[in-house]
């Protein structure tokens, strides 16, 4: 069981993991024309998703965290404590 758990870990991560490679090997791997690489490569894990995610799209870790979206964790509210309650 612990082999099979393992193999399935790896197969949800791989693809996910290869393209935070194959970017960081595109974009920060080789000084680029102007000598310049993208702010994402400087971070301390350089993920071209996460700041994809955090620059265009206003997402991050507590980023949806506002008083103006309260109506929308209290719709939530109930699916979540469902899950919860399933889950533990």
């Amino acid at each position: 069981p612990l082999l099979v758990g393992a193999t399935c870990v790896v197969m949800v991560l791989l693809p996910s993991i290869s393209f935070q490679v194959y970017c960081f090997a595109k974009f920060c791997g080789l000084p680029s024309q102007e000598g310049l690489r993208p702010a994402w490569c400087e971070e301390r894990v350089p993920s071209l998703y996460a700041h994809l995610q955090r620059t265009y799209w206003g997402l991050g870790l507590f980023a949806r965290w506002e008083f103006k979206q309260l109506p929308a964790f209290l719709i939530a509210a109930p699916s979540l404590f469902v899950a919860f309650t399933w889950a533990f």
